[in-house]
């Protein structure tokens, strides 16, 4: 089955931009190169696990399977035929790429050794590359930045209407330059232009006064945790851990070292912590152990490492609060602006 790449995704006046589009504005923004580096140690996994017979075992496989479908609401076998048709896909692309990704994430610890060892041929890689950016959810993610580059060009279009910056057009030639794209490509030169215009929108939109606004509204739940966190697979594993280091005075490095396993560092906001946590954390003091608490698949023991109250002056906060000025900005450029033919 053929990819796509015509079919219409969205229009912002009267401007129509197709799946082309939203791969080269990838390449623009170094975001497929990073899908072929993903590709091509997925290809070499899976030619190490048929070197070695070393395959996902079925069960595995089938339960990556049915995580994809259920994320994208793929009940009925009906519903999954069409998506894969929708996408110019069969089942066999798409079971392919559930087998290389596990592949891919199990092997990438040893991604260097891997690739030199099993060397993949860049038509090896080019063959895969439209099933893993439409199976990975990437080249929908695309089309929503390119939308919102688009949303934001009409909006300076209508500030600005005989603006032809010079240096917009040098700036634009030089981000062509750097992706290794053909300057005389109209195409390409328009999403130039358009990446360009975003990032100076962005540098003009998101100012201190607006990011100390987004911050107002989230002193509590941008509170952040930095803790180290020692995970166990049971609850009375984790009691008798927690009991060790309450009780018996011991290091939780040390209860680690007795349960075989180590202590991770780990980066928590308070409203990314599962609900019926929360209180525990806000009541928790720096130096304070915390849990156990019903953790993934098993359970935790977090200590409290330092506890941040949300400040423009911290760079983590700082992001987040920017991030949400930009998000609130393109959501209400993009309702307002974009008509989509095809959602991602």
């Amino acid at each position: 089955m053929d990819a796509p790449l015509d079919h219409a995704v969205f229009a912002v006046g009267d401007r129509t931009y197709a799946w082309s589009d939203v791969v080269l504005a990838a390449r623009l923004w170094g975001e497929w190169a990073a899908l072929e580096a993903e590709a091509r140690l997925g290809l070499a996994c899976a030619a190490r696990a048929d070197d070695r017979d070393e395959w996902p075992d079925e069960d595995t496989e089938d339960a990556a399977a049915n995580e994809f479908r259920y994320a994208r609401d793929l009940v009925s076998a009906e519903e999954m035929e069409a998506w894969l048709a929708r996408w110019g896909l069969d089942e066999e692309a798409w079971t392919d790429y559930i087998r290389r990704d596990l592949l891919r994430r199990e092997g990438a610890e040893e991604a260097d050794e891997v690739l030199a060892e099993y060397e993949i041929e860049d038509e090896d890689v080019e063959a895969v590359l439209w099933s893993d950016a439409v199976c990975s959810g990437r080249l929908q993610r695309w089309a929503q930045e390119l939308a919102a580059r688009a949303a934001i060009q009409a909006r300076l279009a209508e500030e600005a209407p005989e603006s032809d910056d010079a240096t917009v057009a040098a700036e634009a030639r030089r981000l062509l330059t750097d992706a290794g794209a053909d300057p005389a490509d109209p195409r390409a030169g328009m999403l130039a232009r358009l990446e360009v215009g975003f990032r100076r929108f962005v540098t003009r939109a998101v100012t201190p006064r607006a990011i100390q606004a987004a911050l107002e509204p989230h002193r509590l739940d941008w509170v952040r945790f930095d803790g180290r966190c020692l995970a166990l697979p049971d609850e009375e594993m984790a009691r008798e851990a927690a009991l060790a280091v309450r009780e018996d005075g011991l290091g939780l490095d040390e209860v680690a070292e007795q349960a075989k396993t180590e202590v991770q560092a780990g980066r928590w906001y308070l409203d990314e912590l599962p609900a019926e946590h929360r209180d525990r954390f806000v009541a928790a003091r720096k130096g304070e152990l915390v849990g156990p608490l019903p953790w993934g698949e098993g359970y935790a023991l977090i200590l409290v490492v330092d506890k941040v109250v949300p400040s423009a002056e911290d760079a983590d906060t700082r992001r987040r609060a920017a991030e949400a000025v930009l998000a609130g900005l393109l959501e209400h450029e993009v309702s307002r602006r974009v008509t989509w033919h095809s959602r991602p």
